[in-house]
């Protein structure tokens, strides 16, 4: 089984990736990140760096996977701007919207 998996170097993503990893049916995970060095180093991981905020990304990611079969995607990737309500900028709201809403 080939999984594809976004948000998956820390936290919730993290952990769904070290369990799919004890799972013997999974052949092939192509785990997507904006930082790929926080990644376990495993045989079945194909790590993939990505940066949702560019357009590009997505044909990034169909070079890598070419014509592989998916047979389960796991969208966790998402994105957060700490700040006070009413003073968060306007760009990083829309950074969150496209990321959290648009992409997922």
């Amino acid at each position: 089984m080939n999984i594809l998996i976004t948000g998956c170097s820390r936290g919730i993503g993290l952990k769904i990736l070290e369990l799919l990893l004890k799972n013997n049916k999974v052949k092939c995970i192509f785990a997507l990140s904006s930082n790929v060095k926080r990644l376990p180093k495993h045989k079945a991981i194909i790590p993939i760096e990505v940066d949702f905020t560019k357009d590009i990304w997505f044909d990034n990611v169909l070079d890598i996977i070419k014509d592989e079969a998916i047979h389960c995607l796991i969208n966790n990737a998402g994105y957060l701007f700490n700040g006070i309500t009413g003073m968060i900028p306007k760009d990083e709201i829309d950074k969150m919207f496209l990321i959290n809403y648009q992409y997922s």
